[in-house]
């Protein structure tokens, strides 16, 4: 976007140049005129391909959630997802998972914990840490 807007500008100021040199006037000038414009645009070009690589790799190795919400049920499962939609609404961007979200593939909600969630919280009612799959 900024940067389409900067090669357009460059391009249009080199098309205009051009147009100059329809008439006698100096053509080491003009030609020191559109080399700079030329090296801007490769210069924006350049930036451009290295912001989105480097948007890519950090993309690429973020965790998938940043929230994992350890709750019992009975005692905080209403309070559990109250915290899920609160977290994602005020922290733009930011995904929480409850591990109710997706109860078809075990080894999969294993993973989800292991390796894709930033940080393990754990909503610390009285049963808890009574239960084997809240531990």
């Amino acid at each position: 976007n900024s940067s389409d807007m900067t090669i357009l500008l460059g391009i249009l100021v080199i098309l205009d140049m051009g147009a100059v040199t329809v008439q006698d006037r100096d053509r080491t000038a003009t030609a020191q005129i559109v080399m700079v414009f030329i090296s801007l645009m490769f210069v924006a070009s350049l930036a451009t391909l290295c912001l989105g690589m480097s948007r890519c790799l950090a993309q690429k190795f973020r965790k998938r959630f940043k929230f994992f919400l350890c709750h019992h049920k009975r005692d905080a499962g209403a309070m559990a997802r109250l915290l899920k939609m609160e977290l994602e609404r005020r922290l733009h961007g930011t995904r929480a998972f409850i591990d109710c979200d997706d109860l078809s593939d075990l080894t999969q909600l294993f993973s989800y914990v292991a390796q894709d969630t930033e940080s393990f919280v754990i909503l610390g009612t009285k049963e808890v840490f009574l239960r084997k799959w809240c531990i």
